[in-house]
């Protein structure tokens, strides 16, 4: 019977390892959650001090005033918005007067490396445009732009 004993305890002790292996998992487990939850976190963070440090409404007059200048022409900018994750969109551009716009654009969206961001250097990856408008006249051979 003695050896009945042994062979029952024998069988028992194997099933403890399993239970510290699954306590391991676990522990991987909610190191893991942890670790996603805090990049989440500091996504989220980041995008809000985005936009305290570029409040959108400062962007969109300075933008405005600058490609004024440039194009010599004046540039008229709806909304400017800004996300961490996917980039910069700019509603309602347009170049020339109210009355008889250059150029008028729904919506602009400029898509950006997110790394080459953090490391300081904005590489543009895409630009979307939306429903451009392009409006060329010619009075007495003089163009509108």
């Amino acid at each position: 019977m003695k050896k009945g004993t042994e062979n029952s305890q024998e069988e028992e002790s194997p099933p403890a390892p399993k239970k510290s292996k699954s306590r391991i998992g676990r522990i991987l487990f909610r190191g893991l959650i942890y670790s996603v939850l805090f990049f989440l976190l500091l996504i989220i963070s980041a995008g809000i001090v985005l936009e305290y440090f570029f409040p959108a409404e400062e962007v969109r007059a300075i933008a405005e005033r600058t490609l004024s200048k440039k194009l010599k022409l004046p540039l008229k900018i709806q909304k400017i918005g800004f996300s961490l994750l996917s980039g910069m969109r700019i509603d309602g551009v347009t170049l020339g007067s109210a009355s008889q716009p250059l150029a008028h654009v729904k919506k602009v969206i400029l898509d950006y490396d997110l790394a080459q961001l953090l490391q300081g250097k904005l590489v543009i990856n895409q630009i979307l445009i939306d429903h451009p408008q392009l409006t060329a006249v010619s009075k007495n051979g003089v163009w509108n732009f």
